[in-house]
């Protein structure tokens, strides 16, 4: 250990070389300026993509409604909340439209939610015996894997097939009815 005595400890104290002498204020408002008032101020645009992708998540593990109640936690405007939750961006009123890093980070930040929600509900699971299931009664053991096949609904990827916590979207092409070709006649070439 260093020691000094109380005339050098004053004079680093008083230094203006030390950081706390300088002090840097930083007032950062989160959110849409507005705070939902529906006046069409612009989007703030100071907020990392770690902060959209933290906000998103959070409204996405929210459930239904879980735009508006972020919002509200975090005074913005529950639209670009929302834009936030679908890995997106969006200035104004103008179109909501998709950013790829946030999409990225919201990616990263669910799928880490995810696997630490499917740990402790292993974790639940474990806790939860047969016999435990038998003594609760039929109201309460189907009550219990309700809630069970909710919480695995909500920890899974949306869409109609996931594969490897990917969407695959199959649209089958409009088939046309030869009334809707234009049709050419063609004459003969002559020599």
């Amino acid at each position: 250990m260093i020691e000094i005595d109380e005339k050098l400890a004053l004079e680093r104290l008083n230094s203006p070389l030390n950081l706390l002498n300088r002090p840097e204020i930083i007032v950062k408002t989160i959110g849409h300026g507005n705070h939902g008032n529906g006046h069409g101020v612009s989007e703030q645009l100071s907020l990392s993509n770690e902060m959209k992708a933290l906000i998103g998540s959070i409204a996405k593990m929210d459930g239904h409604g879980g735009s508006l109640a972020t919002a509200k936690a975090f005074g913005m405007n529950h639209t670009v909340v929302n834009r936030y939750k679908n890995g997106k961006v969006g200035y104004g009123s103008g179109p909501a439209v998709p950013h790829e890093a946030l999409r990225a980070k919201l990616d990263e930040k669910v799928d880490d939610i995810r696997a630490k929600a499917l740990d402790k509900l292993l974790g639940v699971m474990g806790v939860i015996s047969d016999e435990k299931l038998e003594k609760l009664g039929a109201s309460s053991a189907a009550e219990v894997g309700l809630k069970m096949a909710s919480i695995h609904e909500k920890l899974g990827p949306k869409g109609p097939v996931a594969i490897n916590n990917q969407q695959v979207i199959i649209y089958a092409p409009k088939v046309r009815d030869e009334r809707e070709y234009m049709t050419i006649d063609v004459e003969p070439v002559r020599d």
